[in-house]
């Protein structure tokens, strides 16, 4: 998840350490001394400008005025100059460590100014490989604005929140020529199952088995999209979703897609169940979704990032979904079902743009797409609820999720917004896709060490019982849109 902690009742706040110059004003001199700065890659004079002073705050820094114009970022006292057309050819670099030089710093959001001279070097390379123009909408802006690719991390680090839109023409010129041929929106009135008659399903919900994949999830450095971590624990994502079909029914129709991205090598991972061939009204009709970003991102791109809240829960709860149904022996009839495990959520919703750009030009039709950001904090003092976020979203989905929560959950639904550039179900929302987002609670009770160090599976508030709830939503939502769920005779021979 994007996220705002400005938002957020954070009473930790006060404590944080101040932002070095590129964040907040230090002195340039100051700055100067943390590394020379580094050559520029020149322009014709005739398109140079002077270059930005340390002190400008990192929107200032980040700031492009046109299309051909320069891109400049400050990171580090290394001002790094490029073109923004033609763009040079992007690499996938590993910026991992090795066990014995992991950062050990209990910091949630170190300064940067105190970092290692490894990781200043680590960040220097990063924002000068990835030099790529992106155009971004910042929250509270009207306007976009251009920066690097690399530049986006000191966003991340800053804690704006923000929309990768570079794609947006194109993806809304798609949009205006494959109208969709879904039903305008709606939505059945009235439910086909209750509760009970789900209860062999929610029976098979195991706390146990989730707890031990988040702790493989989580285990990995960190599944930045850009990192050799992050192409790994999507390679071990898929290879267990792959054993689950193979152990529980693996006559099951489902085909596992790896989604190729544009510039990074984590890929998102598209699983299938598809109706059986001979239901051919069900085969043309549009898609049920339900989605989670595989992705995770510390205060820098190379830092520790173990995610179990932000996005791991989600997962979690998204795989479970699978492993049930496929324990039950239950088969899509209405429609088929896609789960989609999204990567490069962090750097402003950059999967699944891509995967909606290719929908959009594939004339791909969805019914409904039900995503899950941040699933498993409770925060101390709270009552539990169901976070039904109410913006970037479809009134009429989540006018039924809300429909599905009060009948499978256990836990009443909380109405909530997120803000600007919450999760991957904007990108959806945004090309016309009827989308709709749960999360963990009320916005403003949000887990306060998400993007740190500090989100892990072992914190007193994490709660995979919490978590269970919207696996039960999720089970729900399936057999209501994609198929109904008979609880006689399942569990059988299939």
């Amino acid at each position: 998840m994007l996220v705002d902690k400005s938002k957020q009742k954070n009473e930790r706040r006060e404590a944080d350490p101040p932002r070095v110059a590129l964040l907040s004003g230090q002195d340039e001199n100051d700055s100067a001394k943390l590394r020379p700065p580094s050559p520029c890659l020149r322009l014709p004079s005739a398109t140079r400008r002077p270059q930005p002073s340390a002190s400008r705050s990192v929107a200032r820094l980040l700031t492009l005025t046109s299309m051909r114009a320069r891109v400049c970022v400050l990171g580090l006292a290394a001002l790094v100059c490029v073109t923004a057309l033609p763009s040079p050819p992007l690499e996938q670099i590993p910026f991992s460590l090795s066990d014995d030089r992991r950062p050990t710093s209990s910091l949630a959001h170190p300064d940067l100014a105190s970092l290692s001279l490894e990781h200043r070097t680590q960040l220097d390379e990063y924002l000068e490989t990835y030099t790529e123009p992106r155009l971004v909408q910042l929250r509270g802006e009207h306007e976009p604005r251009w920066v690097t690719e690399g530049g986006k991390a000191l966003l991340v680090f800053n804690q704006t929140r923000f929309v990768d839109v570079t794609d947006d023409e194109v993806i809304e010129a798609l949009a205006a020529a494959t109208p969709s041929q879904a039903p305008a929106n709606t939505y059945p009135k009235k439910l086909k199952h209750r509760a009970n008659q789900l209860r062999s399903l929610f029976d098979k919900i195991n706390l146990v088995e989730m707890k031990h994949f988040l702790r493989q999830f989580t285990d990995f450095y960190t599944r930045h999209y850009r990192s050799t971590y992050g192409v790994q624990s999507q390679l071990f994502l898929l290879n267990h979703l792959k054993e689950l079909h193979t152990k529980h029914n693996p006559n099951a129709n489902l085909t596992f897609t790896e989604f190729q991205h544009s510039s990074w090598d984590q890929k998102s991972i598209i699983v299938r169940w598809s109706p059986r061939p001979t239901n051919s009204t069900a085969h043309s009709a549009p898609v049920i979704i339900l989605s989670a970003h595989q992705d995770s991102t510390g205060p820098l791109p190379f830092l520790r990032a173990p995610g179990a809240d932000d996005d791991g829960s989600g997962t979690a709860a998204l795989v479970e979904v699978l492993s049930v149904l496929l324990q039950s022996g239950w088969e899509p009839t209405d429609s088929a079902v896609e789960w989609m495990f999204l990567s490069a959520e962090e750097c402003g919703l950059c999967g699944s743009s891509e995967v909606v750009k290719s929908y959009k030009a594939g004339g791909r039709q969805i019914r409904a797409m039900y995503h899950m950001d941040v699933t498993a904090y409770l925060r101390p003092g709270t009552e539990p609820v169901i976070g039904l976020i109410t913006d970037g979203v479809s009134p009429t989905l989540t006018d039924y999720i809300e429909l599905l929560i009060n009948e499978y959950a256990t836990l009443p639904a909380a109405r909530t917004q997120c803000g600007y550039a919450c999760s991957d179900h904007g990108s959806f929302d945004k090309a016309g896709y009827p989308a709709a987002c749960l999360s963990e609670g009320k916005f403003a009770d949000s887990n306060p060490d998400m993007h740190t160090a500090q989100d892990t599976i072992d914190r007193p508030e994490y709660s995979l019982e919490h978590v269970r709830e919207f696996v039960r939503i999720g089970l729900g939502y399936v057999v209501e849109l994609a198929g109904r769920f008979d609880s006689l005779n399942r569990d059988g021979d299939f």
